[in-house]
């Protein structure tokens, strides 16, 4: 008797910490990519189509600031479900029986999958004008990935 409560106590707080550090990893990783993604995106739009600092400098990067934080706002609303899935994949995967560098390629690949799904949506949907723009936005949350 005693010797089967001890596995079962140590699978039960095994699993217990493997949920802790499912969410902590889960939230890095959407967090990071919530703030990355806008930068990304604005740096390829500079690249693609360069503001005129010329004109009016504080202007133009109080815009540039404004906008950066706008997106991570939608970012941060749109995206809140598909970290949501995100975590629950990533603590599925964990608790499966697959070699640990499948595990690693597993998550990476679910992450890409649901950046890329999320994009889609918000893309059907009509959010954010263009798809150039929002492929853009999905591009950068991949690269964060």
């Amino acid at each position: 008797m005693a010797g089967e409560v001890i596995p079962c106590l140590f699978f039960k707080l095994a699993t217990y910490l493997m949920a802790i550090n499912t969410f902590a990893y889960s939230l890095k990783v959407w967090l990071t990519s919530i703030s990355i993604a806008p930068i990304s995106f604005l740096v390829f739009l500079f690249c693609t189509d360069p503001p005129n600092f010329e004109k009016d400098l504080i202007g133009s990067l109080s815009a540039i600031i404004l906008m950066h934080l706008v997106i991570i706002l939608l970012e941060f609303i749109f995206s809140f479900i598909t970290w949501l899935i995100f975590w629950l994949t990533i603590y599925l995967i964990t608790i499966s029986s697959i070699q640990t560098k499948n595990k690693i390629w597993a998550i990476f690949i679910a992450g890409i999958c649901l950046s890329t799904a999320t994009g889609l949506v918000m893309s059907s949907a009509g959010f954010f004008g263009s798809d150039y723009t929002l492929l853009s936005l999905t591009a950068g949350n991949c690269v964060c990935i």
